[in-house]
């Protein structure tokens, strides 16, 4: 016997079979695709630029404030008081993927060879224009790999825990396994409802509301894009 959503629809197996896991490493897009945490020491005025050229920043108000494990970059500043090079490493050795930038004080005071050996992806002069810095972000962010969550279910997005339906859970592992890539309403119509093509209903529209509301409940929103005329997209991918 098949599986049924709530309202009663069958699903067909080549659907449910997706919801239990989709074979993919870890995702960013727990953090957001394209987060970018910056060390409570970093010059307000290069977040602020930063900010401006469209870089989600978020800012550590403290030593204490760890924003890091929501992040799909790091940046770090060398003339933090609480900064020492074994915090790359450390950082690199919890999470391989995530991106690692520290800031530095001009003149000789740190050795960029030094930190990049540690860990850094990229090392920045303080005095680097917030311009640049974006550019050099979006670089970084696009050399990371579009990966899906490893774990999708009734209850599991990723490392987050969701109040999914089993039709939510269905939809949304389909467009996690084909992430950055348009998934087709017909298609989606077809595989998690069964629908025929050239089917009107609204269905698929107040499941990806739902969805949306639940991964903006849990701190990831903008995850879900609509390609006006063609389906949705899972934007795992960074900006």
């Amino acid at each position: 016997m098949g599986r049924h959503t709530k309202d009663g629809t069958e699903l067909s197996k080549a659907s449910w079979h997706r919801t239990d896991k989709v074979g993919a490493r870890k995702a960013h897009s727990g953090s957001g695709s394209d987060r970018v945490v910056v060390d409570y020491g970093v010059d307000p005025a290069l977040v602020s630029g930063l900010r401006t050229a469209g870089v989600r920043v978020l800012t550590e108000a403290s030593p204490e404030n760890r924003l890091r494990d929501r992040a799909a970059v790091v940046v770090l500043d060398s003339r933090s008081p609480t900064f020492d090079v074994s915090e790359i490493r450390t950082l690199r050795t919890t999470d391989r993927d995530v991106g690692i930038v520290v800031v530095i004080a001009p003149g000789p005071h740190e050795d960029p060879a030094a930190l990049l050996d540690a860990g850094a992806d990229d090392v920045w002069a303080a005095h680097l224009c917030a311009a640049e810095a974006a550019a050099r972000l979006r670089a970084l962010l696009r050399r990371m790999p579009i990966t899906a969550p490893a774990t999708i279910g009734p209850n599991q997005f990723g490392a987050h825990r969701l109040p999914l339906t089993p039709t939510e859970s269905n939809v949304l592992a389909i467009l996690a396994a084909n992430p950055g890539r348009v998934v087709s309403r017909r298609r989606l119509l077809h595989e998690v409802w069964g629908y025929p093509p050239g089917v009107r209903t609204n269905v698929l529209g107040m499941c990806i509301r739902s969805l949306r509301r639940k991964l903006a409940d849990a701190g990831t929103s903008d995850l879900i894009d609509t390609v006006r005329g063609i389906g949705f997209r899972l934007q795992l991918a960074p900006i």
